[in-house]
């Protein structure tokens, strides 16, 4: 959605061509003081002409602007009630169990934020701004008791996101980073780095779900583009706004809001910039911009006393106004002041309301995982080998949001694997899945330009059985012949059941729509899902492939329906509409798509690998020990998407022991799934 329950101001600053970040700025300074005492309203438009914050490059001021905070806002980047449940626990509880013990611990990370790949030969040589901002930091913080951890580049400290989610697991009490972004990631470069390429992938939107540091939350400020771009939304994928997509807000979330919505873990408040964050090179990074308003928050914290996190942001922002200046003529240092925001709340006690000692261990959790190197082979099953697996119920429901609303319900019996048949080149096995039930209701008024999206449907007492053929060399998928069987409630159905002829409706009510969906899936070649062998930290995407789609879907109703249209065009009658009547009675599932002018032959395009940076579809971590139903197997875990998905394999069973999808971290009202082994036979 686009839409705000608190509206956003944007300001009219065209610096960099950026006209149109969000500025909450607006609403705390509240009045300006002219030259002769006399107190005014603030409605940041100096010229009267109904455009805020107006200025144009390369330094003409149209609106000048107070900018002093003359109350302290901050925002909790609110979309829905679960999020605002997440949010006044952690705010409660955290000014409430106020601990020392944790709270004085700190990390910053940072690394060359200005090396010659970005800023050729203007860059010196061993300078490393990110370093010598969260440096300066460091210091504040330091002085004033706190143990600090510097993930930096420099020192190897900071190599890639684990770093982070181990600096985060410890519970710390503040954190700081430097670098650069999008609204959906954080990084910075290694020392006098040449190339984009060398370049370390702090956090992602992918990543922030594993931050467990549970209640020791800790304030983060992030300096880089971007990153607290409270405004993204998947909705600009509906609207297909490809110029959002390439700068990275299509994600539900920005990486400062997602860390203060984790529930479990992540910040009890963010600040950041909604725009571009800008810093000096060289030695004078620390002489303006965000080099000198990012440290200041800490200086405010540690050194000047401000206790209280509104104020603590505000009062650096009001001694940029007053030491650097600038907002007034030039268009970055005035950039600056609007777009740092503060997402929290902001008369949170920094530190909580009353400090404790506590004997509550630390929250980071050892890695007692097997990292051994190993190489997997692809297996060999033996015909009659066979494998059951349980696979956890999905429910679903957002209503939150008019116009749209989603409720998807399923459940199945377990689901049986059996190898049937062993060629030369290829395995058959028979699969079955008993006792479905599934419920879908979908209404989705995505864009007021387009016609909703309605889907429903009940189906129960469904089955689904079939063929898998895999390639026996890489077990790769070959082809999948599958029937679904079950009963559908018409009902449920988006048609109007009560218009159709009363015999119609009568025997709608007696007599079950049984149906069975026969449908086959052929590859144009082996299309490999796991990459054998499987060695330490190998990572893949998928590979463009071509799919045949055919198939049919029958029904005795489909039979009765053709008979009493026949019937009825004896009497020159229609019973079905001619472009349905020539489908029945046996639906073939080719034509049906040729109605529609969709090709049988689907072309998947490739999934690269990584999908951005060290992000990966596949990618193999340790070796671990799981423990299932069926018993305790050592298996290869792989990771998909950062761990939002995992893949189980063991050589124990020449076969996966486990799937799981983790996202309750990501969405709280949607519960992982989760499909286990239960028997080997």
């Amino acid at each position: 959605t686009f839409d705000w329950y608190i509206p956003e101001r944007r300001s009219n600053n065209n610096a960099d061509m950026e006209s149109g970040y969000a500025s909450d700025l607006y609403y705390g300074d509240i009045y300006r003081t002219d030259h002769a005492g006399n107190v005014w309203f603030e409605d940041w438009d100096w010229n009267d002409n109904g455009v805020f914050a107006e200025a144009e490059q390369p330094s003409r001021i149209l609106d000048r602007i107070d900018y002093y905070p003359d109350v302290y806002v901050g925002r909790l980047p609110i979309r829905y009630t679960w999020e605002a449940d997440v949010i006044v626990d952690k705010i409660i509880t955290y000014e409430n169990t106020a601990d020392d013990s944790w709270f004085k611990n700190a990390f910053v990370a940072g690394g060359d934020t200005s090396p010659p790949a970005r800023a050729g030969s203007s860059a010196t040589p061993g300078v490393y701004e990110g370093e010598l901002a969260t440096g300066l930091a460091a210091d504040y913080m330091e002085e004033n008791g706190f143990n600090v951890d510097k993930l930096w580049t420099s020192l190897g400290t900071f190599t890639g996101y684990e770093d982070i989610v181990n600096g985060f697991n410890k519970g710390p009490g503040l954190v700081y980073f430097a670098g650069h972004g999008n609204p959906g990631v954080w990084g910075n470069f290694l020392p006098d780095a040449e190339t984009e390429a060398e370049f370390a992938l702090g956090f992602t939107v992918f990543d922030i779900w594993k931050y467990n540091n549970q209640y020791h939350l800790p304030i983060v400020v992030i300096g880089g583009c971007h990153n607290a771009q409270f405004n993204i939304t998947m909705q600009h994928i509906v609207t297909h706004n490809q110029e959002a997509m390439a700068h990275g807000e299509f994600y539900p979330h920005d990486g400062a809001s997602w860390m203060l919505l984790e529930e479990g873990g992540g910040s009890i408040a963010s600040i950041g910039y909604t725009g571009y964050g800008y810093g000096y090179i060289n030695q004078y990074c620390l002489a303006g911009l965000g080099g000198w308003i990012e440290p200041r928050f800490f200086y405010e914290y540690t050194k000047a006393g401000k206790e209280y996190l509104g104020e603590a942001h505000g009062q650096a922002i009001s001694d940029y106004i007053t030491i650097i200046g600038g907002v007034n003529s030039d268009l970055i240092d005035r950039k600056t002041v609007e777009s740092w925001v503060l997402l929290g709340d902001p008369s949170l006690k920094i530190g909580g309301v009353e400090t404790k000692q506590s004997s509550d261990s630390n929250t980071e959790q050892a890695d007692t995982s097997n990292k051994t190197p190993f190489s997997i082979n692809a297996p060999t099953w033996n015909e009659g080998m066979s494998l059951t697996y349980k696979i956890s119920n999905i429910d679903f429901t957002l209503d939150e949001i008019e116009g749209r609303y989603i409720d998807v319900h399923g459940k199945t019996g377990d689901f049986n694997l059996q190898v049937a048949e062993v060629t030369s080149d290829a395995y058959r096995t028979e699969f079955a899945i008993s006792d479905a039930d599934i419920k879908l209701n979908i209404n989705l008024d995505l864009d007021a330009n387009t016609t909703p999206l309605v889907l429903s449907g009940n189906v129960s007492d469904a089955t689904l059985n079939g063929n898998i053929y895999w390639d026996k060399g890489n077990l790769g998928l070959k082809e999948i012949d599958a029937r679904l069987t079950g009963v559908l409630d018409l009902t449920s159905l988006p048609i109007n059941v009560s218009s159709m002829p009363k015999l119609i409706q009568k025997l709608l009510e007696k007599i079950p729509f049984k149906f069975a969906l026969n449908i086959q899936a052929t590859f144009n070649e082996s299309y490999p899902l796991l990459n054998f062998p499987l060695t330490n930290n190998d990572s893949w995407g998928l590979p463009p492939i071509e799919i045949t789609i055919d198939g049919t879907i029958e029904s005795p109703w489909f039979k009765a329906a053709n008979i009493l249209n026949k019937i009825a065009g004896i009497f020159g009658k229609e019973f079905i509409p001619p472009e349905l009547a020539k489908l029945l009675p046996v639906i073939q599932i080719s034509k049906v798509l040729n109605m529609y002018n969709i090709s049988n032959q689907i072309d998947i395009p490739e999934v690269w690998d990584p999908l951005y940076h060290d992000i990966h579809l596949f990618k193999c971590s340790t070796q671990k020990t799981i423990t299932v139903e069926a018993g305790t197997f050592n298996s290869q875990e792989i990771t998909m998407i950062r761990g939002i998905g995992q893949i189980f394999y063991s050589p124990e069973v020449a076969n996966v022991v486990e799937i799981k999808g983790n996202f309750n971290d990501i969405v709280p009202i949607f519960k992982d799934v989760n499909m286990e082994l239960v028997s080997v036979g």
